[in-house]
């Protein structure tokens, strides 16, 4: 399912991204996703989000397909499409 992505992180799912409904919380997909983005700066194209060649990101789209658990194994990965 990854294999098209030049970047991919391994996780647990913190506690701190779940909320008192045991569910992981809408802002912990965009950090995850604003973290990876910064990663991908510095590892795939290996140059600082904040230097000459920034990105701009025109929108975020989830589609969440089941629920996320507390210390549950998980992956995401990165790149860009055009």
């Amino acid at each position: 399912m990854l294999e098209d992505f030049p970047l991919i992180s391994r996780f647990s799912v913190p506690f701190a991204d779940v909320d008192m409904m045991r569910h992981v919380n809408n802002v912990a997909y965009i950090r995850w996703t604003e973290t990876m983005r910064s990663e991908y700066f510095a590892q795939v194209m290996q140059v600082p989000i904040n230097g000459d060649h920034g990105m701009i990101q025109a929108t975020i789209n989830f589609t969440y397909e089941r629920q996320l658990l507390y210390r549950e194994q998980i992956a995401i990965g990165c790149k860009i499409p055009r």
